[in-house]
């Protein structure tokens, strides 16, 4: 048994939460944008032997934080999972 998954995930980021890093901006130096974040992962779990799975996959994000980092930019990482059932 494999799967195969294609996931798309939005964060939108609190309105309260981005206003208070910003609001503590001229203390920390940190600005919160309200943008959100956008993550794209695909992955494949493939069954190794019975009770034995394993999962690998390409996850990534635009925005990885919530606040304006100099020279920021994507994220990409690599997934890999192993799972047992008993």
């Amino acid at each position: 048994m494999d799967l195969m998954v294609l996931s798309y995930n939005r964060n939108i980021f609190s309105r309260y939460l981005v206003s208070s890093v910003n609001m503590a901006a001229p203390l920390t130096g940190l600005f919160a944008h309200r943008d959100g974040s956008n993550s794209v992962t695909f992955a494949y779990t493939a069954r190794v032997r019975p009770g034995l799975y394993v999962t690998t996959g390409l996850s990534y994000t635009d925005h990885p934080s919530l606040t304006y980092v100099k020279n920021q930019g994507s994220d990409l990482n690599w997934l890999i999972n192993l799972v047992t059932v008993l």
